[in-house]
């Protein structure tokens, strides 16, 4: 009896400790278990993943946070139903951690008993959120005649520089990664909707600098509004009828000012419409001067190797895409197989679109050779209607055809007006 006591001590702890792990884990990447999870369905429904091959566990990776001086963590959304679900769980295992030690075999049941039920509430929650994504992607489908009509034309950027035809030839990335990688402060950030104006790249911009903000333990939400104003040149000083923006000047523009000049959406908030007329929506508001947040350092790339290498490193990537027609609506799996079913593809023509990469998930072996070896994980302005939540995943070969020829782009630094420089 006496050499059992230790053991069960032991095992209680184990227990215990397993328990918290899992819970502490789960709050921090509920988002990012829930998108593979749903990714990685798709894959088992389409039949090119038998469901036992769905083992890839994705890699935790902590960009380091320099900061002149150490933010405060700002309040955050509204929980959703699952993290409510594990809030409560912590709670339990903190009132079951006080029980006196005459309890404690007690207690290891009860943790062990609670951990099964905490993780079967957390997969209802999850296949309710599904069901809500496939309800809302019923309604997008409505929207997709007027979505191809707001393409951006990236051909009226005549000063932005191309990436050369050498660059641009397809190429398979090297020894790909056997796991998911995925930029986790990116997936806090909101999906948003850019509604029915031509300002896909604005949008996209604006992720990068939320999501680089997250990192820091910002919650705050931007104005794409303001950053479109930004990104259009030719269109701050009077309205302007030319469609599109290149984020390359917004952030350009912003790194120019001598103060941070972005604004929050509150100050400045996003119109989903504008006159035929006055594409930036002129003049904007007064408190669109209040800026909280300035460019400081971003990058430009040009090869897909450079952008898998960010991917790596936990950043999000800005991309340019020339669309088919299976991007529009899609159950979160995007092929080159599948891309001129339906009517012509749109890779012909000079409209097209911006999103950010934010992870990388591995394909199954079936379709390597078709596809690659990998998917890129991207976050788009349309909604939670499009795709998964409004994420998808680009196969390999997809993305090596439909890739714009604007430079991508990375952001590596912000200067905020509370906390000054954030990266």
């Amino acid at each position: 009896m006496q050499q059992l006591a230790p053991m069960k001590c032991n095992v209680i702890k184990f227990f215990i400790t397993i328990y918290l792990f899992l819970s502490i884990c789960a709050h921090a990447q509920v988002d990012r278990v829930l998108l593979i999870q749903a990714l990685q369905e798709e894959l088992i429904v389409r039949g090119d993943q038998q469901e036992s091959e769905v083992t890839q566990n994705p890699e935790k990776r902590n960009p380091e946070t320099i900061t002149k001086q150490e933010p405060t963590p700002q309040p955050m959304q509204e929980m959703s139903r699952g993290e409510k679900i594990i809030e409560e769980q912590k709670r339990k295992v903190r009132e079951q951690l006080a029980l006196k030690k005459n309890n404690t075999p007690n207690l290891a049941k009860t943790i062990f008993q609670e951990h099964k039920e905490w993780f079967s509430q957390l997969k209802s929650a999850h296949q309710e959120t599904i069901k809500q994504w496939k309800e809302l992607n019923r309604q997008f489908v409505k929207r997709i005649p007027q979505i191809k009509k707001n393409l951006e034309d990236s051909s009226v950027f005549k000063n932005v520089k191309k990436i050369s035809k050498q660059d641009l030839i397809q190429k398979n990335i090297n020894q790909p990664t056997a796991n998911v990688l995925v930029d986790d402060a990116i997936l806090k950030v909101k999906v948003k909707d850019q509604g029915d104006r031509p300002t896909c790249s604005a949008f996209a911009g604006t992720v990068l600098i939320e999501s680089l903000l997250q990192k820091n333990n910002i919650n705050q939400s931007l104005s794409p509004e303001y950053v479109y104003f930004a990104s259009k040149p030719d269109c701050q000083k009077s309205p302007c009828a030319t469609v599109g923006s290149w984020i390359g000047y917004g952030f350009e523009y912003s790194q120019k000012k001598s103060s941070p000049d972005i604004p929050t959406l509150d100050d400045c908030n996003y119109s989903n419409s504008a006159q035929t007329s006055n594409q930036t929506n002129l003049p904007l508001k007064s408190s669109c001067s209040n800026g909280l947040v300035q460019i400081k350092k971003f990058r430009y790339l040009t090869t897909m190797q450079q952008a898998y290498a960010e991917i790596q490193g936990g950043k999000s990537v800005f991309v340019s895409l020339k669309l088919s027609e299976n991007f529009y609506d899609n159950q979160g799996i995007i092929y080159l197989t599948e891309a001129s079913k339906g009517n012509t593809p749109l890779d012909q023509h000079s409209k097209g679109h911006a999103v950010v990469i934010v992870g990388i998930m591995p394909l199954p072996k079936k379709v390597i050779a078709s596809e690659g070896a990998f998917c890129w994980i991207i976050k788009n302005s349309w909604g939670q209607g499009w795709g998964r939540g409004g994420y998808a995943c680009l196969s390999e070969k997809w993305l090596n055809q439909h890739r714009g020829t604007n430079p991508m782009l990375v952001l590596d630094q912000i200067n905020h007006k509370n906390y000054g420089i954030l990266q």
